[in-house]
């Protein structure tokens, strides 16, 4: 279903916290209804009765903290606020749509926001692909491409790695074109694009990914070029840091 404007619900034990997050919502113009819990088990006795599209959760919270709330909440996109690196990575392991720190910043909040607009209003999931490894086209569910890569041997086709663990060749694909339909893909360098999603650690000019090895099995590692280094770390270290 496509949505234009999206309905959120912030969970935060500070109502500070909570307010200036809310306050910076109210004006953005990608924002319907936005809801404020600072008690998490009160969220969770009226979850069900909510029209929500994305909860933003604080990660640390007493008694019951965003990491439990978003397993609870299954399929949820979610958004984590935190404070500090505490349970930053099983956060990560969940596939947050973002992590954006306190003290919030207005334009990191926003920036969170766009992305989850972009990824939830989507509603291209498959598309089909012209395919080496058959003679007919392939249905490929985009949100489960994890790494692209330029073939080696023909750079007008375009191997793509899948959360399943299998990967295609697409015959005649160009980077723009994947950029353009597959929601969380960046470009890394001029022969890959990454899934956000697909990110385990970022370093200066090293990516570490989960899902996607090497062929000792290892977690397969890409550089990121000079040329693409400034826009990927805006779009990761900014959100996250």
């Amino acid at each position: 279903m496509e949505r234009t404007k999206l309905n959120i619900t912030i969970v935060d034990d500070s109502p500070a916290d909570a307010g200036i997050v809310k306050s910076i919502l109210s004006y953005s113009n990608l924002v319907n209804t936005i809801n404020v819990f600072t008690d998490p088990k009160e969220f969770l006795d009226k979850a069900p009765g909510i029209d929500m599209d994305l909860c933003l959760l604080d990660l640390i919270m007493p008694e019951m903290d965003g990491l439990i709330l978003a397993q609870m909440l299954s399929n949820m996109p979610v958004i984590f606020l935190t404070c500090c690196e505490k349970n930053l990575r099983p956060a990560l392991e969940l596939d947050p749509i973002s992590i954006v720190f306190k003290p919030i910043i207005k334009a990191r909040l926003d920036y969170a926001i766009e992305k989850a607009h972009n990824l939830l209003s989507n509603t291209r999931e498959y598309a089909m692909f012209n395919v080496a490894e058959s003679r007919k086209k392939a249905s490929i569910y985009l949100p489960d491409i994890m790494l692209v890569t330029t073939d080696t041997t023909d750079p007008r086709h375009k191997k793509v790695y899948l959360r399943n663990g299998l990967s295609y060749t697409l015959m005649n694909c160009s980077m723009e074109q994947l950029l353009a339909i597959v929601p969380g893909l960046i470009q890394v360098n001029r022969a890959e694009l990454v899934s956000m999603d697909a990110i385990k650690e970022a370093e200066y000019d090293l990516i570490t990914l989960k899902g996607v090895q090497d062929e000792d099995g290892r977690p397969k590692e890409v550089t990121i070029s000079n040329s693409f280094r400034e826009n990927f770390h805006k779009k990761f270290f900014y959100i996250i840091k």
